[in-house]
């Protein structure tokens, strides 16, 4: 059994398995990454708040600087695909901003499986049951993630990822967004939260 205590604005460390990621069928379909960890993270946070503040962070910056930043990373795009980048907001081309401001906002269409998280009895924010499986997940600000026992399939494969999604990413580095480090961990069940069992099982 594994006893954590939880409060808001707190940080707190659990062990959990990673569910890692499968080999592409073609390759054998074989899962790897399932690695066990040690976690520290900040829970009790407000994801809208932080999407709120790194939205602002995003809406001030001086876009040329950033872009030299950026093309010294060796990243190669144009200005359209740096703008489209920021402000896209098309489904498969939305940038950081509009995603920000959405979360903001509630609104953020590609947050829509947290529709399946009811809120766990301890009353902290970021600790949820799947109202499908009934396991205990916790979100929150990553800290640290140490790997205690590695999977021996090895890690995860790497997926390649395209020229808006590296822009994106190297955007929130560059400016260091607080919500590029949200993280979200399912628990072992037996883990208690707060001195409260997982009702489900």
């Amino acid at each position: 059994m594994q006893a954590i205590n939880a409060n808001s604005n707190t940080t707190l460390s659990f062990t959990t398995t990673k569910s890692g990621k499968a080999d592409l069928k073609k390759d054998g379909g074989t899962i790897r990454g399932r690695h066990t960890v040690k976690v520290s993270m900040v829970v009790g946070v407000d994801h809208k708040t932080i999407a709120g503040m790194d939205a602002m962070k995003v809406e001030t910056v001086d876009r040329d600087k950033l872009k030299a930043a950026i093309e010294a990373r060796g990243i190669q795009f144009t200005d359209l695909d740096f703008t489209t980048a920021l402000d896209g907001d098309q489904p498969r081309k939305k940038g950081v901003l509009t995603a920000l401001k959405e979360s903001s906002q509630g609104a953020n269409t590609n947050n829509a499986h947290l529709d399946a998280y009811s809120d766990h009895p301890c009353g902290v924010k970021g600790v949820s049951i799947h109202d499908g499986t009934g396991d205990v997940h916790i979100r929150g600000i990553i800290v640290n993630e140490d790997i205690l026992v590695e999977d021996p399939n090895g890690n995860a494969r790497k997926t390649n990822s395209g020229l808006h999604v590296q822009l994106k990413n190297a955007i929130s580095s560059e400016l260091d967004l607080t919500s590029r480090k949200w993280r979200q961990y399912k628990l072992p069940a037996d883990a208690v939260v707060n001195g409260i069992s997982n009702p489900t099982t």
